[in-house]
């Protein structure tokens, strides 16, 4: 009878243990790693419980999720196992395994239970973009609109859940409002800094204007006549026109119309010396159907025409859109 050699088999023994007890003396995510290696599936698992909630990266916490799967599965412990799966996808909707990380049936159970899983994470996604779009941070509502369109298209989601693909509509109308509001802002800022530095501009031209009037008034020169015969907000002399009716029709489609105060483009029409609007154009769209909504409005405008000492004359505005 051939006896087995017992120095090996010790060997990886008290390797095992060693790595055990190492493990048990620190709080890691490696060591819950090597005791997981070591098949120490419980002590892996309470090493895991044992790290703070508050202070992992999100790359740590995705890693400790995932051994937290592995450790469950191992243990027989798949409803358990799911539910970590659930946890996981709700921060990292995106997150697969790929081949060569686990085992066949462990990626089995990993799909399945992310198939379970994703209909609830759309939701969940969709209304904290909802949220943020509400709390006005449209970056954040248009970064998240954006992963529920793209969970949307996942093939791992076979729900029929009809409310679903209604999600994707509503998803992508918000994104483009959020996008567009983002825009504005953006457009606002340049504004302003552009305003700062005329105004700055203009400061320098009255201060080099009061010197030489001090030395020498110049005689003051009539405003000039504009080229095309169309004044502005820019020429002295002119009454801008009152405006009598202007008013945006009501927001169409099946979307909720946006909150009050959003951002809907820009538009440069004339109003002429009878006070109808002529030559309108938008400047800034945030979508090409709701263009043609606001072309029909401003055409239906009216105004008390803008007059130059006393008489009617045409007039160039520019009027920013915000929902009411």
């Amino acid at each position: 009878m051939r006896l087995r050699p017992v120095a090996p088999i010790v060997a990886l023994t008290l390797l095992c243990a060693g790595i055990a007890l190492q493990a048990r003396t620190q709080g890691t995510l490696e060591s819950a790693v090597n005791l997981y290696a070591a098949a120490a599936y419980d002590d892996a698992l309470a090493m895991l419980d044992r790290l703070p909630a508050e202070g992992l990266d999100p790359a740590a916490r995705v890693s400790a999720d995932h051994y937290r799967m592995l450790c469950l599965l191992a243990l027989g412990r798949t409803d358990e196992a799911e539910r970590v799966v659930a946890s996981l996808l709700a921060v990292h909707p995106t997150y697969r395994i790929s081949d060569d990380d686990a085992s066949p049936r462990v990626r089995k159970v990993f799909l399945d239970a992310r198939r379970r899983a994703l209909p609830g994470v759309v939701r969940q996604r969709y209304e904290q973009a909802r949220k943020l779009y509400a709390e006005r941070d449209y970056a954040g509502a248009a970064t998240d609109f954006a992963v529920v369109r793209t969970l949307l298209a996942d093939s791992d989601l076979t729900a029929t859940d009809a409310r679903l693909a209604d999600l994707g509509q509503l998803a992508a109308g918000f994104e483009d409002l959020s996008r567009a509001a983002i825009a504005a802002a953006e457009a606002r800022a340049i504004e302003a800094r552009a305003a700062a530095e005329s105004a700055e501009k203009a400061r320098e031209v009255e201060r080099a204007e009061a010197a030489r009037a001090a030395a020498a008034p110049p005689v003051p020169a009539p405003p000039p006549e504009p080229v095309d015969g169309i004044y502005g907000a820019g020429d002295r002399g002119v009454v801008p026109p009152v405006a009598i009716r202007q008013e945006l029709r009501r927001w169409p489609g099946p979307m909720p119309p946006p909150m009050a105060g959003t951002p809907l483009g820009e538009v440069r029409f004339v109003v002429d010396e009878s006070g109808a609007v002529i030559d309108a154009a938008v400047v800034v769209s945030i979508s090409g159907f709701y263009d043609m909504v606001v072309m029909e409005s401003v055409k239906m405008w009216r105004y008390q025409p803008a007059t130059k000492a006393g008489r009617p004359v045409k007039f160039r505005r520019v009027v920013a859109l915000l929902s009411r």
